[in-house]
């Protein structure tokens, strides 16, 4: 018989990504949770749905009974936590606190919660370890800093594994999927709008970026890992280097041209300082220690992700 696991944002961007991964590996029966959708999404056709609002709960619910594992994901995005700091506390924060005592309820023998490399500072640079302090004050941060608290407090009662994710971008898993705010959703979106790459800044500041596909690898990994690798449980994912904001969009840039024949120009500001870039180690030691590799699937991400904004034109 099949374990089961439950998922929160099963039916979002980088939540569609994941679901759909575990659903291909056939070992897992899956439970989505969503407050609208009826029915079970087309990247995972035998989930079994279960009505239900993180946001407005009830006090007493049976929504982790016969659940094996629990995977966290429903969160506001960086600039809509900025704008809404209190739904940001209450779904990454309240409704974790929430989950994990339902879960430690029903005997659940894993929660997995999906949290941020930003908790580390409001600009990443340097070495950055597991070990590295946690420094920054964007509301996106510190609100999935109370979600981890909340499992660190039930370190007795649950397996907790906390995934402090880089900057995560990848191809939709569904057209209906909305595209978010995020830099490789931008830069994407700008080819396929207007056929020129407009940079905000000088573009030399660095980031890793980690390919959905790899994330949901990592994500399926650390929720079948044998426990004696766990450690405390938390793990950077991210890729294995790092590059500059002008670089990746110089990558999009080429797959536009190499895959769909759009010759697209990047401009940069012309009060743009520009300063030698940054050097960002994200680093993803403890994560490869357990047995874990990455796919280097950063163009074939690249390509969906321009495909689906192609597509999501006006004809």
């Amino acid at each position: 018989m099949k374990p089961t696991v439950l998922l929160t944002g099963g039916f979002g961007n980088l939540g569609g990504r994941i679901t759909a991964a575990i659903a291909a590996t056939n070992r897992w029966n899956i439970k989505l949770i969503s407050r609208s959708v009826l029915t079970a999404p087309i990247w995972a056709p035998h989930a079994e749905i279960i009505r239900f609002d993180l946001i407005n709960r009830p006090l007493e619910s049976t929504i982790c009974d016969g659940v094996d594992a629990v995977i966290h994901l429903a969160a506001l995005e960086d600039r809509a936590a900025k704008n809404n700091v209190e739904l940001a506390n209450e779904l990454s924060g309240n409704a974790t606190r929430y989950l994990i005592e339902n879960a430690t309820r029903f005997n659940v023998d894993r929660f997995l919660f999906m949290s941020t490399a930003h908790v580390y500072g409001d600009v990443l640079a340097g070495k950055i370890t597991e070990d590295s302090i946690t420094t920054s004050t964007h509301p996106y941060a510190t609100s999935h800093m109370l979600g981890e608290k909340a499992l660190i407090n039930a370190k007795d009662l649950v397996t907790g594994i906390r995934i402090r994710c880089a900057n995560g971008f990848g191809f939709p898993i569904g057209s209906s999927i909305e595209l978010k705010n995020t830099l490789m959703n931008d830069l994407c979106q700008q080819v396929a709008q207007t056929g020129v790459i407009t940079l905000r800044s000088s573009g030399t500041q660095p980031r890793n970026f980690v390919p959905f596909g790899d994330v949901a690898a990592a994500t399926i990994h650390l929720l079948e890992l044998d426990k004696t690798h766990l450690g405390n449980g938390l793990f950077n994912v991210g890729s294995t280097s790092s590059c500059s904001v002008l670089a990746m969009a110089q990558l999009v840039a080429e797959r536009a041209r190499q895959v769909f024949g759009v010759d697209c120009p990047i401009v940069r500001p012309e009060s743009a300082e520009i300063t030698e870039p940054q050097m960002l180690d994200y680093s993803i030691s403890k994560l490869l220690a357990t047995g874990f590799s990455t796919s280097n699937s950063v163009d074939r991400e690249i390509d969906g992700l321009l495909r689906s904004c192609f597509e999501r034109q006006p004809k």
